[in-house]
């Protein structure tokens, strides 16, 4: 089979997933009110503020508030409630954090940003993403009228450090997901205690079917840096392994299951999840491009 044929079946592949996946949102979309969930605690100064769809996190650093991702535009709402909830203030929100540059993720930035000057941090590459391809965030598909792309305050690099408050947070490039996808190991406290919590920027992988990649001209190396990005967070000690979307391992959904069973957050630490969250992004992705491979009859 040529590769002309064989782009045009990616593609087509790609219009299809698009298709089903949209269908799979559209009463959330119409209506986000359907995945709402009430905020909680984490553990210490960590707290859980996004909703079933779309993670974000709050760490409050004693300096002000961290947020990581701002979820969907059109349910910024419902996060910007869930924050005031906890009694926190919006305009103490100093950073909102990105795992990477999809209009999914950064949903409530460009209110906060203009605001409240709340600062906006991406990764170089997810600023260069926005910056330059807006289009390959997506932003073009939302029917939402709030919704907006935002322009970085700061870029992250690999390995780079950002500080606020007692709160010390390490960038680590994960690329896979999209261009810009980036992980965050951070501390976190409770009184005298101090643990690690991870925040896993992996990504699901909806978004590198090879038709996606060839209609935005994304070079299709991208999928070759999925798993060495899960080798290198499994170098990381986590004790609490956070998510960008609730997902079968997450920590989102094992509160959702026990929730009301005599559950403490305190059974959100768990050395093992990280672990257990990294392979299962694995064996998902073995299947996922087996599984392409097999229709482009590769």
């Amino acid at each position: 089979m040529g590769n002309s044929k064989i782009n045009q079946i990616a593609l087509e592949l790609w219009e299809q997933a698009d298709a089903d996946y949209k269908l799979m949102l559209s009463n959330y979309l119409n209506d986000p009110s359907i995945e709402y969930t009430s905020p909680f605690q984490i553990f210490g100064n960590l707290f859980y503020v996004g909703d079933k769809a779309v993670c974000s996190h709050l760490v409050n650093t004693g300096d002000g508030l961290i947020l990581f991702d701002s979820g969907y535009p059109h349910a910024a709402k419902f996060l910007f409630d869930n924050v005031q909830s906890l009694g926190f203030r919006l305009e103490d929100i100093i950073y909102v954090i990105h795992s990477h540059e999809h209009f999914d993720h950064f949903g409530g930035t460009h209110y906060l940003q203009t605001t409240y000057k709340t600062k906006a941090l991406i990764s170089t590459q997810g600023a260069d993403e926005i910056n330059n391809y807006p289009e390959h965030t997506e932003i073009q598909s939302v029917k939402c009228s709030g919704a907006a792309l935002f322009y970085p305050d700061k870029t992250l690099s690999d390995g780079e450090s950002i500080k606020l408050g007692n709160t010390n947070i390490k960038a680590v490039y994960t690329p896979g997901h999209s261009i810009g996808s980036m992980s965050y190991i951070f501390n976190v406290t409770d009184g005298e205690k101090e643990l690690t919590a991870g925040l896993c920027g992996i990504g699901g992988l909806v978004t590198l079917y090879m038709g996606r990649l060839l209609k935005y001209k994304i070079p299709l190396s991208l999928r070759d840096e999925y798993f060495p990005s899960i080798d290198k967070l499994r170098r990381e000690n986590v004790d609490i392994a956070l998510d960008t979307h609730p997902r079968p391992d997450s920590l989102f959904k094992r509160y959702m299951i026990q929730n009301g069973s005599g559950f403490s957050t305190n059974d959100f630490v768990n050395k093992n999840l990280w672990s257990v969250m990294l392979d299962g992004y694995e064996e998902r992705a073995k299947t996922f491009f087996e599984r392409e491979k097999r229709e482009l009859n590769l």
